[in-house]
């Protein structure tokens, strides 16, 4: 796969119900479909071992909202769970990802952009691409319908990969 192209990766959740990998990390569905995603690019687009860290934007207009609404229910319950309090972090969108694909470079989630914010993303990944990361993928998420979300992913690199 080239630079720069953008790959969609559709989740049905009603066809396809999302479970957590790895049964000890708590983390929200959305935060496990950008993992998902970003492993799926960057195993089609690898990066040679000296060519520097990772770096990893996602962009959601939403965030891990499936668990902050758990949040809000167990506060009414006065008993929180502070696995669930973590996982309720628009950062978890990309510390998942992070860590399950073992990226080591910066990374920054976006919440809430819409059209306008979207222009804040070049200038990031220029700027770390220029601060020695090798790579930076771009996953942006969407909510299509109730059950139906979209992942685009996109790779910018220094020319090396």
């Amino acid at each position: 796969m080239t630079e720069g192209q953008c790959r969609r990766h559709v989740f049905d959740l009603v066809a396809n119900p999302l479970k957590s990998p790895r049964g000890r990390i708590k983390a929200d569905p959305i935060a496990w479909m950008v993992s998902h995603a970003v492993g799926e690019r960057i195993a089609d687009d690898p990066l040679p071992s000296d060519a520097g860290p990772t770096g990893l934007v996602v962009a959601s207009s939403i965030g891990p909202v499936t668990t902050q609404a758990q949040v809000r229910i167990q506060t009414d319950t006065g008993r929180l769970s502070p696995r669930l309090f973590a996982a309720a972090s628009p950062g978890t969108l990309a510390a998942v990802a992070c860590t399950v694909h073992g990226l080591h470079g910066p990374s920054l989630v976006f919440t809430s952009l819409g059209d306008q914010g979207m222009d804040i993303l070049g200038p990031v990944v220029t700027r770390w691409l220029s601060s020695g990361c090798g790579r930076v993928v771009v996953a942006c998420h969407e909510q299509t319908s109730p059950d139906r979300h979209v992942v685009t992913t996109t790779i910018q690199s220094n020319g090396m990969s």
